[in-house]
């Protein structure tokens, strides 16, 4: 009978640790890690795709960590056209 108790306890105090330092992230927080990182074609940065300033070239979305970034590849792309 003491086994079963201690096995009993020992799973209650289980879950309670395990949902004190790991809790899922909920509501905003949870979107924020589930959404998709994309790659700054010009500086090589991943960042989400939420976040990201996209152009849309041909049938292509092409994504940017900054305004900057995305200048430097239009740029580039009328040089090449060129």
């Amino acid at each position: 009978m003491r086994l079963v108790f201690y096995a009993i306890l020992a799973l209650i105090i289980y879950y309670l640790l395990r949902g004190l330092w790991g809790p899922k992230p909920r509501g905003e927080d949870a979107r924020e890690f589930e959404d998709e990182l994309v790659k700054d074609p010009v500086c090589d940065t991943y960042i989400p795709k939420n976040k990201a300033i996209s152009v849309k070239i041909g049938n292509k979305r092409v994504y940017f960590c900054s305004k900057e970034c995305k200048e430097r590849y239009l740029e580039e792309m009328k040089r090449r056209r060129r």
